[in-house]
């Protein structure tokens, strides 16, 4: 779960920054993505979780024109401190079919790229 701090935004292990393409405008805006546990006992070891469901937290609002101007902004806000996240959990572009930046939240389930073995 992504907390703030006086400094900015920390993400938890299978929090995600994506950049996320409004179906509609074709423009990129960067985004995080929450982890949200599945209901249930989950296993003993979060690295063995099968599958990462994530929710929308924040996205930036006017987005970009192209992929290179988020991937920019994306950058500069790691250089700045403003936004700590493990290098693996930045994802670059994802297709989430059907998202618009209009949308109130997403909820999307990624295979477990930290998974053991």
């Amino acid at each position: 779960m992504f907390v703030q701090t006086d400094d900015g935004l920390a993400a938890g292990m299978f929090d995600v920054l994506v950049i996320a393409k409004d179906s509609e405008t074709g423009r990129y805006h960067p985004m995080f993505l929450d982890h949200r546990p599945f209901a249930g006992a989950p296993p003993d070891d979060p690295l063995d979780y099968k599958a990462i469901r994530l929710k929308s937290k924040m996205h930036h609002t006017a987005g970009f024109d192209d992929r290179e101007g988020a991937e920019t902004f994306v950058r500069e806000a790691r250089e700045s401190g403003s936004v700590k996240i493990d290098d693996e959990n930045v994802m670059g572009v994802v297709e989430i079919e059907g998202w618009t930046a209009d949308d109130p939240a997403v909820v999307h389930v990624l295979p477990n790229w930290r998974k053991k073995g």
